[in-house]
């Protein structure tokens, strides 16, 4: 088990970011970053970033920013491109300032992006966990059924004249008349909405250049969020039903004799994806959420009798600790949090100290690697690691993950 006094997620050595007598130079992309883009070193080095390019592809390149944490560069010319690449079908993207700055993977086949994902948690948890990549219980990706046409909410941007999205790492607003990968619901919203353009109410303050507009399966045009996140849900409808069935059958192989489990936990429930699951398979559940429009909305569905929610601030350590100890009896914990990832992992199974099996759902490979190691030097194995493509042609990977009490 890692050594995890003052641990801190391993950071990128220091190097000379001072260019190169050169700003055009040759490299083969040697690892993949975490935001899907290449990572290429020049004849000194000095390692950047670059985007639309492949492990083990190999270019010209030319650097763009040495300023930047890590400094970035742009494909000037594919010498050798990966045998994977594919046209993509999306006719706004691309590698420009003018091209729509989402779905970074689309030049490159499914089955190539699902085996980076896998790569990619492996590594990082080898790396983290000092254990050899053979000896980490990560299965193959669960492929997304639809590579196109599965996201079921969308965060457009408008200044009243035009809609459409962000380019990459940008303000600039990139009109958009088509989203392959949205639901057809969503697309007809986003066809109604630039039929109405121009939007007066809409137009650029020196408070507000661009305007946000939340839409889902479930909104009309009238009655948009406008500058107003709509609650959490998974934005992959059929992936989201494959978790809560694999999320089923976990519950099940932790039932004791009696059929149910006597208590168990629920951190950062949201509005309850998981929730009713825990219900069926436990006698009481205690959930535990930061919004409280969310654990309202929790305590008002029918069929959870058995369920207390509360609202308790689960990013500092005192709200934590407070669950820890209401919960110092339950045998499984369920959690499922933002990126952030569970921050003190630590002083929660310090308090809660009958947890026999802890269910952990992560959007964030890297919080998930920090977490894992911090649970495992404190009194669990990981006992097994699925993976799920939520997001076809974007690097994001769901990481659902079973870890029982050390023997």
């Amino acid at each position: 088990m890692p050594n995890l006094k003052n641990f801190k997620l391993p950071k990128r050595k220091k190097q000379n970011r001072q260019a190169t007598a050169s700003s055009i130079f040759n490299a083969t992309v040697k690892d993949m970053a975490s935001d899907g883009r290449g990572v290429v070193a020049d004849p000194t080095g000095i390692v950047y970033f670059v985007r639309g390019v492949w492990l083990g592809e190999t270019g010209e390149f030319e650097i763009t920013d040495t300023q930047s944490h890590p400094p970035q560069a742009k494909l000037v010319t594919l010498t050798e491109a990966s045998t994977q690449r594919v046209t993509p079908k999306c006719a706004h993207f691309g590698l420009t300032a003018n091209d729509c700055g989402g779905c970074s993977w689309q030049f490159m086949a499914y089955e190539a992006q699902l085996a980076e994902k896998k790569r990619h948690i492996q590594e990082t948890l080898s790396a983290v966990l000092k254990r050899p990549v053979k000896k980490l219980p990560v299965h193959d990706v669960i492929p997304s059924p639809s590579e196109y046409g599965y996201r079921n909410r969308a965060q457009l941007k408008t200044d009243g004249k035009e809609i459409g999205f962000l380019a990459h790492k940008s303000s600039d607003l990139i009109k958009v008349m088509q989203c392959p990968v949205v639901v057809p619901a969503i697309q007809t919203q986003l066809d109604t909405l630039r039929e109405g353009l121009p939007y007066n109410r809409w137009l650029p303050t020196k408070k507000n250049p661009l305007t946000t507009l939340n839409i889902d399966e479930t909104t009309s045009v009238e009655s948009i969020k406008v500058n107003e996140r709509l609650p959490f849900k998974q934005g992959n409808t059929t992936q989201n039903d494959y978790m809560q069935q694999w999320l089923a059958n976990t519950l099940v192989n932790t039932l004791n004799k009696s059929g149910k489990v006597p208590l168990s936990v629920e951190l950062f429930c949201g509005s309850g994806n998981f929730t009713s699951l825990l219900a069926q398979h436990s006698e009481q559940v205690l959930a535990f959420e930061g919004d409280s429009d969310a654990v309202k909305f929790v305590a008002s569905q029918a069929g959870l009798s058995n369920v207390t929610a509360q609202c308790l601030d689960l990013y500092t350590q005192q709200g934590i600790e407070r669950a820890g100890f209401v919960a110092n009896k339950a045998e499984v914990l369920v959690l499922d949090p933002p990126r952030a990832g569970f921050k003190f992992a630590k002083e929660f199974v310090h308090k809660a100290r009958a947890l026999k099996t802890i269910v952990y759902i992560s959007c964030d490979v890297a919080t998930f690697t920090r977490d894992a190691a911090i649970l495992c030097e404190n009194g669990f194995d990981i006992n097994t690691i699925q993976p799920v493509d939520q997001f076809p042609q974007t690097p994001h990977v769901e990481v659902l993950a079973v870890f029982t009490k050390s023997a």
